[in-house]
Parts: C-alpha cells; sequence; structure tokens
C-alpha cells in the first residue's frame, strides 16, 4: 500500500522540484508508518520491560492500548499474560487475544488458538478446532502442513479431513469466523 502511495505521489510532483519531491517522500512515509502503527512496537518496550520484570498487571495496562488498536505483538504478551503468567489465570481472556491476533493472519495466534482447543482452555476442548488452526499457522507461516502440529493418532480419517477443509475455508475467509 505505502509502495503504491508513494508511486502516485512521485507521478504527479513536478520533475522541477527534485529535492522537494525528496523531503516530501520522507515525510509522507514517515506519516504514513506512524499512522499504521508500524512503530508502535516502540510503546511496547515499557510494557515489554514490566512483564520481563514480573510487573504483570503493569504491563496488562500497558499493553492494553496497543492490543486495542491491533497491535500484534502486545496482543500476543497478553494472551501470555492471561494465561497465567503471574496473575489471576483468566483462560477465556487468554483466549479472546489468541483468536484476535490470529483473525489479523498471525502464525502464533493461529498456533495458541490451535493448543487452547487442543487443551480446552478458553474454550471446550476440540481436536477439530485445534488441527484446523495448527494447519492455518502452518500455512500463514509458510511451512509445510508436515511441520504442522498433527494431532492424527488422536483423531479419525474423517475427523483430520474435516480439520483439513476447515482450514481451506478459514484463509480463504481471511481468518475471520473460522470454525464457529
Amino acid at each position: 500500500m505505502l509502495k503504491i502511495i508513494l508511486m502516485k505521489f512521485i507521478r504527479t510532483a513536478r520533475k522541477s522540484d527534485y529535492s522537494m519531491k525528496i523531503r516530501s517522500i520522507v515525510t509522507l512515509s514517515l506519516s504514513v508508518l506512524f499512522a499504521g502503527g508500524v512503530f508502535a512496537g516502540a510503546d511496547n518496550m515499557k510494557a515489554i520491560d514490566a512483564y520481563s520484570s514480573g510487573n504483570y498487571q503493569t504491563a496488562i495496562e500497558l499493553f492494553l492500548p496497543s492490543a486495542e488498536d491491533g497491535d500484534a505483538t502486545a496482543q500476543l504478551y497478553l494472551g501470555w499474560i492471561y494465561e497465567g503468567e503471574g496473575v489471576l489465570r483468566d483462560e477465556s481472556r487468554a483466549f479472546y487475544w489468541y483468536r484476535t491476533l490470529a483473525e489479523q493472519g498471525d502464525e502464533k495466534g493461529a498456533y495458541n488458538l490451535g493448543r487452547m482447543h487442543e487443551l480446552g482452555m478458553g474454550a471446550t476442548r476440540d481436536l477439530i478446532l485445534a488441527q484446523m488452526w495448527y494447519n492455518v499457522s502452518a500455512l500463514i507461516g509458510e511451512q509445510s502442513l508436515s511441520d504442522a502440529v498433527s494431532l492424527a493418532g488422536y483423531m479419525t480419517s474423517e475427523e483430520m479431513l474435516s480439520a483439513e477443509s476447515l482450514s481451506i475455508q478459514c484463509v480463504a475467509q481471511d481468518y475471520k469466523d473460522c470454525g464457529y
């Protein structure tokens, strides 16, 4: 998207104003990057420090605004914290943040959501949905499905086919409303 915006800008700028074009491009690029949250990770440094120091409540307070704005790093950390990192365990909140992350097409979110379904954490234990999310995680991460966690030893061939079909549907639906 940024490349398209920059190319349109370059085409419409006057050729004689080369240095002005460069300055405008840099300004436009930085504005788009900051507005899009690309550098939001810098805001998470205090939260990561709090997490690393065991100050989980402070980490939650610092991560929450970024997570609500769609920051993947903040969402992943909140999932970990609510899974039992030093605060009152809240599996439904952990599940929520992993699902939010997975629905953005994040490999770690999909993997953790699969694990939560496999173990019945924050949701009813469902091996088909677990395998579906493990498959989706492998697809997002551009790994072969043979690298994905396989629950084949615990599922019938029909259940494995169902998980595979749901995985394909999930990717086609851009990771939204998968298996629910």
